[in-house]
């Protein structure tokens, strides 16, 4: 395949690493940037009487279909988008379906054109609460808001958004608040905030309790997304568009172990056929380090299926290009929109094995996960894909080492140990540039100076952590065990 194609894109973590393993081939493993994100291989009456949804409470109580927030009169803050205050009328209202899909709050449960979308596909365990969608208007900040449920303490609940315009913008979650009216994602402070949306283009994910200081309370919470063409930056305001919101849960595991469901998708067959990759005792050493970095998380991987991309799907998306833009030419979102054609009841994570991840035909990461705090059960979404190289000159040389296993499980393994925790909800403890630090207390910093870069030789300590941007060990800590625990993707294991 010629290097370069088409398509839209979110590009969010991408890890950048290099062998474990002293005696390995030193895979091209590179870390880029991303505009700032570092990158890595409901309603009361019309009190005013005159039906155009002005009256404060930012609901559709008008006859216009429009929240105050979007059309009225009100200045933006946060959408009563349900006016009652228990928790069983909100659910039903959030479980509610359109009678049209007309861009109209029909019922007036607050929602616009909830039900319109498919939801994504659960397992027994997982609820979905469909918000509908949220118009933002041009220059409008903060963006309007939507109200959620959870029904127990320590339930497991990501919320998200997709992009519903053109993707060439970003999308990130602005507003968190909870049910004490805590705010938990302050809109004018992102940065410092206790939550940390990842702005991605097409859409993005906050998953609650991602800071593992946090206690999730049952109750009624608020949520928000916005869209700019800047990552997050008030300095512009919203970019016009409509983003379509829900909120993915499950019970908490308690003390069970957790498996993640994984669909492997071997793009071209390479650098062998899924069921002769997942039969090699290589293959299998990779599975095994990736379950030993996240053993004190109780992780382990299921994978529920293994698959071929062939034809000219195998053919386009072998080496994915334009990774790092936004907009038509970027690969990423029509190799992760293969399996919703392939696989479309798909419950599970899909991992993609490519053999190059490039921008302008050149190679510059060794792994993407399309959403930090992706979602399971979405096959095609951009949000339920993770893509990892494993170049096939680099496969076949190791094949031929002596301790190949070793091998491949220090680079491979470590890699996509490190794309399932962005999956699951972390951040790089330190990013490259040092600006900002992840959302764990027991992660260490990298103190340096401004303008210093968090090389692993400059972090030697720090970098030992799995989640670094450039790990160089698999060390985890507690909270960020328990961050991935909090995921709603993982299940309870048997």
């Amino acid at each position: 395949m010629s290097r370069g194609h088409h398509h839209t894109c979110l590009v969010l973590v991408v890890t950048a690493m290099a062998s474990a393993i002293a005696c390995a081939p030193a895979p091209a493993l590179v870390d880029a940037n991303d505009g700032g994100v570092q990158a890595d291989a409901g309603e009361p009456a019309d009190t005013t009487g005159d039906h155009d949804g002005d009256d404060g409470d930012d609901g559709d109580d008008g006859d216009d279909g429009q929240p105050d927030a979007l059309g009225g009169s009100d200045a933006p803050g946060p959408v009563d988008a349900v006016a009652p205050d228990d928790a069983t009328a909100l659910a039903d209202a959030a479980t509610a379906i359109e009678s049209h899909c007309d861009d109209l709050d029909d019922d007036g449960d607050g929602l616009i054109d909830e039900g319109c979308w498919p939801g994504p596909n659960l397992w027994p365990e997982q609820s979905w609460q469909d918000l509908g969608t949220v118009a933002l208007t041009e220059g409008a900040m903060p963006a309007p808001t939507r109200k959620f449920t959870i029904e127990a303490d320590g339930d497991a609940v990501l919320a998200t958004a997709f992009d519903l315009s053109e993707a060439t913008r970003f999308v990130w979650a602005d507003q968190l608040v909870t049910p004490d009216g805590s705010i938990w994602l302050d809109p004018l402070d992102w940065a410092s905030s206790s939550h940390r949306s990842a702005p991605g283009a097409g859409g993005a994910g906050v998953l609650v309790g991602m800071n593992p200081g946090a206690t999730v309370h049952q109750g009624i919470w608020t949520v928000g997304f916005t869209r700019s063409a800047l990552t997050p930056s008030w300095s512009v305001g919203a970019a016009a568009g409509q983003l379509r919101l829900g909120v993915l849960s499950r019970p908490p595991l308690g003390a069970a172990p957790g498996r993640l469901p994984i669909h492997l998708y071997v793009v071209a067959g390479q650098p062998l056929p899924a069921a002769e990759l997942i039969a090699t005792p290589q293959w299998q050493a990779i599975v095994a380090a990736v379950e030993d970095a996240w053993q004190d998380a109780g992780l382990s991987l299921e994978l529920v299926g293994a698959s071929d991309v062939l034809g000219d799907d195998g053919k386009r998306y072998l080496y994915v290009d334009n990774v790092l833009v936004p907009g038509p030419l970027n690969e990423l979102p029509g190799l992760f929109g293969v399996s919703a054609t392939m696989h479309p009841d798909s419950k599970a994570l899909s991992l993609y094995i490519v053999a190059s991840i490039d921008h302008a035909g050149q190679p510059v990461a060794s792994g993407l996960t399309g959403q930090l705090g992706g979602i399971t059960g979405m096959p095609g979404a951009v949000a339920n894909g993770v893509a990892v190289a494993m170049p096939i000159d680099l496969w076949t040389k190791t094949l031929a080492l002596p301790k190949s296993e070793e091998v491949a499980a220090g680079v491979w393994g470590m890699l996509i140990a490190h794309e399932l925790g962005h999956f699951l909800g972390l951040w790089h403890t330190d990013e490259k540039d040092g600006v900002i630090h992840d959302l764990v207390d027991d992660t260490l910093p990298c103190e340096l100076g401004a303008g210093s870069m968090r090389t692993p030789q400059a972090c030697k300590q720090q970098a030992g952590n799995l989640m670094f941007w450039n790990p160089q060990g698999t060390a985890v800590t507690a909270g960020q065990t328990t961050v991935v625990r909090r995921h709603p993707g993982l299940r309870p294991k048997n």
